[in-house]
């Protein structure tokens, strides 16, 4: 519990930067958080690499290996 932060990618393709968003961790399970705070649903989330990037750094972004979203979460665990 506390408060994290965590980044998110902001920005058209060609202008990509990193965002510093505060969160509060509400639970945790797991490989599974619940979070209250300022991130929305869509918002780009850097879950690789954080300890090479900054806030206001440019980047580019890939899709990632593995496709799990909330509708097939419990599928992509067993």
């Amino acid at each position: 519990r506390g408060l994290w932060s965590v980044l998110v990618v902001e920005g058209e393709p060609e202008q990509q930067i990193v965002v510093q968003r505060i969160v509060e961790l509400a639970y945790l399970e797991n490989d599974r958080a619940l979070i209250r705070g300022l991130v929305a649903d869509g918002d780009r989330i850097v879950a690789d690499g954080v300890h090479r990037l900054v806030p206001g750094q440019r980047v580019t972004t890939r899709r990632a290996t593995s496709d799990v979203s909330p509708s097939n979460a419990d599928q992509a665990a067993e």
